[in-house]
């Protein structure tokens, strides 16, 4: 006889003995059966409290999560987590020593332990957390244009150019900062707007404002030759001018212009902006 089957006699005869006869003579009644439910409880609530592990299955990035600041964001990539690329606390400048706070999630960066040399056009280098490292600006990165703000960053000399201190010129010609792609001493230079002008005047190439084609057949007819000022179109026969050309950086770290130099030679300036990766 197998164990089971002698079992299952034990408890057939244990429920046929009458009281007295090798029952329970407490009188109490008897206890919850142990179905190892417990046991069950106890290894999900592990399971529960197990952080995920890089190589686990996933669906979403939350899936991945650890629940600690301080290790960075982990990913679900091709299904499984995996390790954060990158710690919480990084100093974009590169050269502070951060440190991460889980408590307060914060990062905080010590700059006196920063590692900077003075570069090509620096003296008296030092670190600036989320900067990087500066300094003061060697005479030589002065570019000779009143327009431009001459910086130092990370080392390199870099030419911000600021439009606003370039003066209008003609009767449609809006200031821009070209830097040293215009012979100009001043590295001021100047775009068309034909929004200066009449509705039926378009921004010439030497930026003053001209009448356009009193007819018309198609936009062609109205085309003023600048580029810049934007595309001239023809409305029931008459032309009208366009909307100026906007030059657009590819993110807020680039500063763009439209500039005429010529007929046939319109172009947008890009110029990166210091303190950006």
């Amino acid at each position: 006889m197998t164990l089971a089957r002698w079992m299952l006699g034990v408890v057939a005869v244990a429920r046929l003995a009458p009281d007295g006869c090798g029952g329970d003579s407490s009188g109490d009644p008897p206890g919850p059966a142990d179905t190892g439910a417990e046991v069950r409880d106890a290894s999900a609530e592990t399971d529960a409290r197990r952080k995920p592990q890089p190589g686990d299955l996933c669906v979403t990035r939350a899936d991945c999560d650890d629940d600690v600041f301080c290790t960075g964001v982990e990913e679900c990539i091709a299904g499984r987590c995996t390790s954060p690329r990158n710690a919480a606390c990084r100093d974009p400048g590169g050269c502070a020593v951060a440190t991460c706070d889980e408590a307060a999630l914060g990062c905080a960066f010590d700059a006196t332990k920063g590692s900077c040399t003075d570069g090509v056009c620096t003296s008296n280098g030092g670190c600036r957390p989320l900067d990087g490292c500066t300094g003061d600006a060697d005479p030589k990165c002065d570019d000779a244009r009143s327009c431009t703000d001459d910086l130092c960053v990370s080392g390199q000399c870099v030419h911000l150019p600021v439009d606003a201190r370039c003066p209008s010129v003609g009767a449609c010609g809006v200031g821009v900062c070209l830097g040293d792609s215009v012979a100009h001493p001043s590295g001021c230079g100047a775009r068309p707007d034909a929004s200066r002008c009449a509705e039926t005047e378009g921004c010439a190439v030497d930026l003053s404002c001209v009448a356009l084609p009193a007819s018309c057949a198609d936009d062609h007819d109205c085309a003023d030759g600048s580029w810049c000022d934007g595309v001239e179109r023809c409305v029931s026969g008459r032309c009208v001018h366009g909307t100026r050309t906007t030059c657009a950086g590819r993110d807020a770290c680039e500063h763009a212009s439209c500039s005429a130099a010529g007929v046939g030679d319109p172009w947008c300036r890009i110029t990166r902006l210091p303190r950006c990766p």
